[in-house]
């Protein structure tokens, strides 16, 4: 949220401000609040992914049927979302049954 919040007030105030769109800042005085993270008592974030066998199998049925084996991929490789995403047919070698991940892609909003 801060980085959309960035080039909004750049915007209001260079643009809308200085070229008497606007007669005053609508995010004058704004601000956000940062929300700390729950931690567990040992002080680490709260994550709790699939981690045994039996939680990824029945996780697995319940996905769409087209999406059951990119779920299961993702489960038990671990790539991140960028990473699987960016993957292309290039990064497989079905010869040597390895897998190549190189690149992530990342969405802009």
């Amino acid at each position: 949220m801060f980085n959309v919040l960035t080039p909004l007030r750049r915007a209001f105030a260079e643009l809308a401000i200085d070229e008497e769109y606007l007669a005053t800042d609508p995010l004058a005085g704004f601000t956000l609040e940062r929300v700390e993270a729950d931690l567990s008592e040992d002080g680490e974030d709260e994550i709790d992914p699939y981690t045994t066998p039996d939680e990824i199998a029945t996780a697995l049925p319940l996905a769409e049927p087209q999406y059951t084996n990119l779920f299961e991929f993702w489960a038990w490789v671990g790539p991140r979302s960028g990473e699987l995403i960016a993957l292309t047919w290039p990064d497989v070698d079905l010869q040597t049954d390895t897998l190549r991940i190189s690149k992530s892609r990342r969405e802009s909003a």
